[in-house]
This record gives structure tokens, sequence and C-alpha cells, in this order.
């Protein structure tokens, strides 16, 4: 491992991308070294397992800087995650939410929403993500529930090449804000997902950027 190319390569995203958090997907690679340095740098930690999380809490990091980003969970992980001092997880059905609302009413929320590249060299759309005709059953369950969404995520797929995608997703993202926000929601967090790779980043830094000044001007 070359921890130069590692600083090489979270510069480059600070550059392209100046205010977004990037969380690093422990599943990518989950080697200590790796992590810390992504931790002094100031990444925080995308986690789908609870052994991910302890992996990245044994190393003294904070557990409010882990997401767990797994759209199904097991309800014991739900707890567990909570216990660590994990507080947003995400989730894409109304049957996520009412396991979530059985043991742990008090996480954060952040719905997944339905996004593709078809060119994508790895598709996720096919598993994950919630369809625009689900959104309102979606919010009304959280609201029967009580329980707080306060963000959105996407994932386009790993490996992607357009740039139009992401515009697409970041415009939806909206449309569910502004649905949430009707029902009294607060929206704090859009997640854009992962599968950017160097050699391909292309126009889509600049297609994100302008979409969200498009559609989330003043708003995170």
């Amino acid at each position: 491992m070359d921890i130069g190319e590692i600083e090489r390569l979270y510069q480059l995203w600070t550059q392209h991308f100046t205010d977004i958090q990037p969380y690093y997907a422990i599943k990518c690679n989950p080697d200590i070294g790796f992590i810390k340095k992504l931790a002094e740098m100031g990444a925080n930690f995308d986690c789908a397992s609870i052994a991910e999380m302890d992996r990245v809490i044994s190393l003294g990091i904070d557990p409010g800087r882990i997401i767990f980003a797994n759209p199904c969970k097991r309800q014991r992980d739900i707890i567990a995650a909570y216990q660590r001092g994990i507080r947003m997880a995400t989730f894409d059905t109304e049957t996520e939410l009412l396991k979530i609302a059985a043991v742990c009413p008090e996480m954060n929320l952040v719905v997944r929403i339905y996004a593709k590249d078809p060119d994508a060299r790895c598709q996720f759309a096919h598993k994950y993500g919630a369809d625009k005709s689900r959104w309102e059953i979606i919010l009304e369950t959280a609201s029967v529930h009580r329980l707080n969404i306060m963000g959105i995520s996407f994932h386009v797929g790993s490996g992607a090449s357009s740039g139009e995608s992401y515009a697409q997703a970041i415009q939806e993202a909206r449309e569910f804000y502004d649905l949430a926000a009707a029902r009294g929601y607060t929206i704090q967090l859009v997640d854009i997902g992962g599968g950017f790779t160097s050699h391909k980043l292309g126009a889509i830094p600049t297609i994100i950027q302008e979409a969200k000044q498009r559609y989330f001007p003043a708003t995170l």
C-alpha cells in the first residue's frame, strides 16, 4: 500500500468536491493503516456491519463519524449499532422502517432512493433504492411511527461514467426533500453515493456541483 497515493486521492476529492464530506466504505478495504490515514485526513466512514463498526471504533475514531449504510439490517444489529454510538442508518422500504421502529425508534434515518447509471461497471439498482411509487407510503409509515427521516441517499453504481445519472438522482433527491418537508421533516443530508474512480471522473464533479447548486442552492 502506498500511503502517499491515499493522500493524493483524498486531496483530489477535496479539490473536486470542496463542500462534500467523504464517507469511506470500509468494505472496499478494511486495512487498519488505510482507515487510520483516512481518519487523520478528515474522512468519515460508511459501515455495513457491526464488525466494520468495531474495526473503526477500535482505532479511537468517534462513532459519530460512522453511518450504518446497509439498507437491510437485522434488528439485533440495529440495536448493537445504537449501543455503540452510531446515530445514522439507511433504509429503503417501509418494512425496514417497521423493524427500526420496533427496536430503535431514536435512530436518525437516511432513505435510499432509486438511482442508476446504466453504464456503471457494478449495478446496485436491482437490489437497493426506493422507487418514487413508494415514497408516500414510506413517509406515512415514518410519520405514524414517529421516526426521524433526516437524510436522502442514492448510489448510481460503482465505476459510474455518467455525470447525468448523478444530476438526475440529485434532482429526484430534491423531489423527496420537498415531499418530506410537506410532512414536517427536515432533511439535513444528501448522500451522493460512491463508486468514483480517479481515472474516470471527467466532467462528473462539475455536473454534480452544478446539480447541487440548482436543486440545493442554500438548503444543506
